[in-house]
């Protein structure tokens, strides 16, 4: 497996091994592992946590809390490279965060790439 950087703004905020996925829906995911300047970034993904939060007594997901997410999270220009330094096109990255109830193993990122040649140029062996 080949290490893949997850980037905000051009700055790694930290990397996964990408190491699952489907290739009929185009996704890859892994553990994440986070770089410091991550930090600058968790309160966005706080947001989702707290917007589809299932210990919220039954509730279902806060549609105007995820519609500030996406927003902030698109303004995050997350992007995800390669170990060789490429440019993994993507539709979307995001960030699953539950770090606080269960430390590192609580971090978790997924990404839906551009199309089916990127899915297969790098994640063939992903499923």
């Amino acid at each position: 497996m080949s290490r893949f950087e997850i980037l905000s703004r051009g700055q790694v905020i930290g990397v996964s091994d990408l190491e699952t996925g489907d290739p009929s829906m185009g996704v890859a995911l892994g553990r994440f592992h986070p770089s410091p300047l991550y930090e600058t970034v968790r309160p966005v993904f706080m947001l989702y946590r707290r917007a589809t939060d299932p210990q919220a007594e039954g509730r279902s997901a806060d549609e105007a809390l995820l519609t500030r997410y996406y927003q902030e999270r698109d303004a995050l220009g997350l992007s995800v490279r390669s170990a060789s330094g490429e440019s993994v096109g993507t539709q979307w990255v995001h960030i699953d965060d539950y770090s606080d109830d269960l430390g590192m193993e609580g971090l978790e990122v997924s990404i839906a790439v551009d199309d089916s040649k990127t899915h297969e140029r790098f994640f063939p062996d992903r499923e």
